[in-house]
């Protein structure tokens, strides 16, 4: 569904081996998935981060508290205003408030869904 609706996945995974996995997983799936997706062995960060970022229209995010303090900023200047943020496990840093929180599938992990705020009410 996601792919007739035109999404795109555009994912950074450090882990060599966590990125050989990935890459396996996704060369098993449809043609139409695979054309829609890439995924980066390298760190978050740089000209590819700011791209992925302006053209994102929902970001998850399953990373520690910490990298995703260090990312807030960037993710909250390079997005659009009313885009969507997906957290899961851990929360979005301390500028935003979740707009929805779901334990998804009985999980007691909630998945928290955070929407960027227009330019003007950015902290």
């Amino acid at each position: 569904m996601a792919a007739e609706l035109g999404a795109k996945g555009i994912g950074f995974e450090i882990d060599q081996e966590l990125h050989e996995r990935a890459t396996k997983m996704l060369a098993k799936e449809k043609k139409a998935l695979r054309e829609r997706v890439v995924i980066y062995n390298q760190p978050a960060e740089g000209a590819r981060l700011i791209e992925a970022l302006q053209q994102t229209t929902v970001l998850f995010l399953f990373l520690l508290p910490k990298a995703i303090r260090s990312l807030e900023p960037i993710i909250l200047a390079q997005m659009q205003p009313k885009t969507r943020i997906v957290t899961y496990t851990f929360r979005f840093g301390d500028s935003l408030v979740p707009v929805k929180s779901i334990n998804y599938r009985s999980s007691v992990t909630p998945l928290r869904m955070y929407e960027v705020p227009s330019r003007q009410k950015r902290s």
